[in-house]
């Protein structure tokens, strides 16, 4: 089984963004088939304020470059990184995105309803 560094590079507000993740080479497949599934723009939280935007999944995909590295390298980027580093999108990210119902993976909770913030009643008048 082949293993991959999967590097992203971007440049957002004149700010160097960058991270990385290893990969085994079915998990580059996944990964590459689930971003190509992703035909219109999205964006993705780096802080507070700064945010990067793409025209679909494919404009994520060119800033990424996929490199084959040997067991060794794995292993060492592994122990100096863990199999994450800075700025890169998970592949849950990605399914929350292909997602229809804006449902949150892990807790099945709607992400754009807050009870404590919800602004009207069910009748209609503002509280």
């Amino acid at each position: 089984m082949s293993k991959y560094l999967a590097i992203y590079t971007d440049n957002i507000n004149n700010i160097d963004v960058f991270g990385l993740k290893l990969m085994s080479d079915k998990d580059m497949e996944r990964y590459e088939s689930l971003a190509m599934s992703i035909t219109w723009s999205f964006s993705y939280n780096l802080s507070e304020f700064d945010y990067a935007d793409f025209v679909d999944g494919e404009d994520y995909l060119n800033k990424i470059e996929f490199k084959e590295i040997t067991d060794e390298e794995f292993n060492t980027i592994n122990n100096l990184f863990g199999l994450k580093f800075g700025y890169f999108i998970d592949e849950d990210y990605l399914k929350i995105i292909l997602s229809d119902d804006d449902l949150d993976i892990e807790t099945g909770d709607d992400d754009n309803y807050d009870d404590d913030n919800y602004l009207f009643s069910s009748d209609g008048d503002d509280y």
